[in-house]
């Protein structure tokens, strides 16, 4: 029933509908009338004028209907336009009516015009000249985004409100004078107006939006009102030519990069009142030597000042502002003079980030930071590196000495000429990106005294050849040594129980990797893309190798498993040539289906201890390998590293602590050598290869595993 009656009320509306909205051409424009307003809308074009000019009135079955808009798109994209005349009669512009009319030159834009769309004129490049009626009170947004050609621009008193991106990227803009009317003015307004020279803010507007002049490049004269209240992100961002700024009184906050990239900017005058300046508000103002800090000010953002060349901060207030250790560039903190209020001094010398000003010191264009509680130094920053560059092992501050231990969070970042670094005994910590990024870093000898490296510490370091990592570290951490393409030789030592995430990916040059005894764990994509990488030494008490660790290891065609490994993730293996793989643990390691690739599940021949091979063959992801022997002796596998060493190998030597018995095994299980009361035993007669040794001695063994 009420399916029917909504069938029926439509059948009645259907013609009154029609009635209302007929279309008629005129002179090539198509109009649509509203018979129901009594009028008429130019909509669109039939063919490809130059030159329209849109009718004051239309007439339809013998009735006039005066033209008072232009429809939403009407002349969108019609690129052969060049002038549009409009009639007295018009009161509205819809959205985008005459966007990508990209030829179009001339417009009038008559009084009685109440509304222009969003982007009506956007990016009508040729259009160098407008006027805007008394009727209008909005510029809408994009109204004349990316009008490349539009140099002159009157805007009528009445004017309230300019959106965002209304003058977006009309570089040819020099001048604009904003009515006193304005009360707000749209964040990215002018943005990219890189000819306009001068702005005088109209008094009422409230707030200067988030990039409202940035990429103003040839701006050199701002006026700004005491009614701004706050001066958003970006707003003058790479106004290349402004050398002052003077922020009145009433402004209280100043948001990020507000006046970044300022390049000429000398001189800053910071209001009373002012409670928060932003991250990076005047970074990169390569001229601004001097600054001076409200007594007001609360809070002032990471890298706020980078790039500056300060001479002088002043404070004025007793309370210092809330600041990190990046506010201020680093090489501020040594060479520039702090000043604040007497009394204040012992306030600021505790404080975060200002303690700094009283706690570095540069020697040989290195900048040292002195941690007074703990009495040692770290490097902060190289303030340019020579090719070879000397870290002290000591520095002076005061009066007292203070040795150096650690090399700070990146300390060498890019420093792209260096190439070797040369650090004293003492130094304990290296932090995260430390070297990153050092592309000519070709030598670099750690101290035996270093216990931590952080993440990324040697990242992209491209031209490193080789690294003997100290005993005493633990873990390497997430990528450090990512995409050394250069690293040849890498020297791993026991006591490492950890190689992290990306540790070593994209080392293209490496061929060999000895992970030793007591490693228990390798990371995500730790040795991804070693596409030289063809011997991997795995030593007992390796439980686990995460998800692609050594995928796209292009020359790895042989894989020894150690007896304790548990747990093998995707993709791990994946695009290895591999020939051969030994798992000499007796239960099957927890592997997926594509831990390794289907080519090695074909072609690979998998050896396993004997007796296990019908564990194996059920086992997920082992059961694919097509050809699987149970050739390896339990007696290997069930080894284990005891707790104290009892022998070591180094250059073709097996060296033992006291007379032992030393079997030293193939990798396919067969013994090649045995001495029942070794203390030496040389493995230089056998051919270069993989080699497991088995060493007893008192009760204790210890399983080694080699590459000769």
């Amino acid at each position: 029933m009420k399916k029917a009656l909504l069938a029926a009320c439509a059948a009645l509306l259907l013609p009154a509908l029609c009635a209302q909205a007929q279309t008629v051409t005129v002179d090539g424009i198509e109009y649509t009338i509203n018979t129901g307003m009594q009028t008429a809308s130019a909509t669109g074009l039939d063919g490809y004028p130059e030159n329209i000019a849109i009718a004051p009135a239309v007439e339809h079955e013998g009735t006039s209907y005066p033209v008072t808009a232009i429809g939403d798109r009407a002349f969108y994209d019609q690129r052969q336009i060049t002038a549009a005349t409009l009639p007295e009669s018009l009161q509205s512009i819809g959205y985008m009516a005459f966007a990508n009319c990209y030829k179009l030159q001339a417009i009038n834009l008559p009084e009685g015009i109440a509304s222009i769309g969003e982007r009506a004129f956007y990016s009508c490049e040729a259009l160098a000249a407008i006027n805007l009626p008394a009727s209008l009170d909005t510029i809408s947004k994009g109204t004349f985004y990316d009008c490349a050609s539009l140099a002159a621009v009157s805007l009528p008193e009445g004017i309230t409100d300019i959106e965002e991106q209304a003058f977006y990227q009309c570089h040819a803009l020099e001048g604009i004078a904003l009515p006193s009317t304005v009360k707000h003015i749209g964040k990215e307004a002018f943005y990219w107006c890189n000819s306009l020279q001068s702005i005088r803010i109209p008094d009422g507007v409230e707030e200067i939006a988030g990039n409202t002049f940035a990429n103003c490049m040839s701006l050199s004269s701002i006026d700004i009102p005491g009614s701004i209240a706050a001066i958003g992100e970006g707003a003058f961002m790479e106004c290349g030519a402004l050398e002052s700024i003077d922020i009145p009184e009433g402004v209280t906050s100043i948001g990020n990069a507000a006046f970044f990239s300022c390049w000429k900017l000398a001189n800053v005058t910071l209001p009373e009142g002012l409670q928060f300046m932003g991250a990076s508000i005047f970074g990169q103002c390569n001229a601004l030597e001097s600054i001076t800090l409200p007594s007001t000010v609360e809070e002032i953002g990471t890298q706020a000042f980078y790039a500056c060349p300060l001479a002088d901060v002043i404070c004025l207030g007793s309370t210092p502002p809330a600041i990190d250790d990046g506010t201020f560039d680093k090489a501020t903190y040594a060479g520039t003079a702090l000043h604040v209020p007497a009394g204040a001094e012992g306030v600021y010398r505790q404080a975060e980030g200002w303690k700094l000003f009283f706690t570095t010191v540069m020697v040989d264009n290195m900048l040292y930071i002195v941690d007074e509680d703990a009495q040692t130094a770290a490097t902060f920053f190289c303030s340019y590196g020579s090719e070879a560059t000397v870290v002290q092992p000591s520095v002076t501050l005061e009066g007292r000495e203070y040795p150096v231990t650690t090399i700070g969070g990146l300390t060498f970042n890019n420093c792209t000429g260096i190439q070797s670094v040369t650090l004293p005994e003492g130094i304990t910590t290296i932090e995260d990106q430390g070297f990153q990024g050092c592309y000519q870093l070709e030598n670099l000898a750690l101290p035996s005294t270093v216990t931590s490296i952080g993440q990324e510490s040697f990242a992209y370091c491209r031209a490193l050849q080789s690294i003997d990592i100290p005993q005493g570290v633990s873990k390497i951490g997430w990528g450090t040594f990512q995409e050394c393409e250069s690293l040849a030789a890498v020297t791993l030592h026991e006591g490492l129980q950890s190689i992290g995430d990306y540790a070593f990916a994209g080392c293209a040059t490496l061929q060999s990797i000895d992970i030793p005894a007591g490693t228990t764990s390798i990371g995500y994509c730790a040795f991804l893309r070693c596409e030289a990488l063809k011997d991997v030494i795995l030593h007992e008490g390796l439980q686990s190798i995460d998800e692609q660790a050594f995928e796209q290891c292009e020359t790895l065609e042989s894989l020894s498993l150690p007896s304790t490994m548990k747990d093998i993730g995707e993709y791990a293996f994946y695009d290895c040539p591999l020939v051969d793989v030994y798992c000499h643990a007796a239960t099957p390691p927890s592997i997926r289906d594509n831990t390794f690739d289907e080519s090695t599940y074909q072609d690979a021949l998998l050896h396993v201890p004997s007796g296990v091979m019908d564990d194996y063959q059920a086992a997920t992801g082992w059961m694919n390998f097509s050809r699987i022997e149970s050739d390896l002796p339990n007696s290997i596998s069930a080894a284990g590293a005891s707790d104290a060493p009892v022998a070591r190998y180094a250059n073709g030597i097996i060296t033992t602590t006291a007379p032992a018995a030393v079997t030293v095994y193939a990798q396919n299980g067969a013994t090649v050598l045995r001495d029942s009361n070794a203390t030496t035993l040389s493995l230089n007669g056998l051919p270069r290869g993989l080699y497991i040794i088995c060493v007893e001695q008192g009760g204790q063994r210890q399983v080694l595993k080699v590459l000769r």
